[in-house]
């Protein structure tokens, strides 16, 4: 794991404890408010302080299973972005976000660390699905995508160091070829490359 994923992973730990830590506060803040008011009124009794507490349980037990879907999607694209980079992606982060644009990536397992174990890449159709590994090994023979890997030595990842996705569509690297590809690929992609090289020029 690089030091990138170690700090975001931290940073996912943290955001989750503190959105623990709100959604807590915010329903003591909630139930004191009911309790002052109720007291005010004269209409403190504890049926209606129970059903008052119950509902609140339920919202806070809906917006932390929220938080930790998002969450848990968050440490997803991390683990998909990490094994992309130890499958020689240049860009890591845009092979990641291609594998998530064209599929459904579901998690299959979650160690007791926290530490996702498993991820399935399903097709949006829900006809194919595979592990990401299987799918990334696809990527990187497919003439179609084969374009975002280094196909040097997987071996030694610091000769990969400083590389990055070549814009086709720029003068200094201008290639018809490549932007078919990346055009059928990934038309976001190629879209975002032709407005950088418009910028560029």
């Amino acid at each position: 794991m690089n030091i990138k994923n170690r700090g975001l992973k931290a940073l996912l730990a943290s955001v989750e404890a503190q959105a623990g830590a709100v959604i807590t506060v915010k329903v003591l803040e909630r139930v004191r408010a009911y309790i002052a008011d109720a007291i005010r009124s004269g209409d403190l009794s504890l049926e209606h302080l129970d059903r008052h507490l119950c509902s609140l349980m339920s919202e806070g037990k809906q917006t932390l299973e929220k938080a930790n879907k998002e969450t848990l999607a968050a440490r997803a694209t991390l683990e998909v972005e990490r094994i992309a980079g130890e499958y020689a992606a240049i860009n890591p982060e845009l092979v990641g976000q291609y594998i998530e644009e064209q599929n459904v990536v579901k998690v299959s397992g979650v160690g007791k660390d926290g530490n996702i174990t498993g991820i399935i890449v399903e097709s949006k159709d829900g006809l194919r699905g595979e592990t990401l590994d299987e799918y990334i090994k696809r990527m990187r023979i497919s003439p179609d995508t084969s374009f975002l890997f280094d196909d040097g030595d997987q071996a030694d990842p610091s000769q990969k160091k400083g590389k990055g996705i070549v814009n086709p569509w720029r003068r200094e690297t201008f290639n018809l070829t490549e932007q078919g590809r990346i055009v059928t690929a990934n038309p976001g992609l190629a879209e975002k490359m032709r407005l950088e090289a418009e910028v560029g020029m």
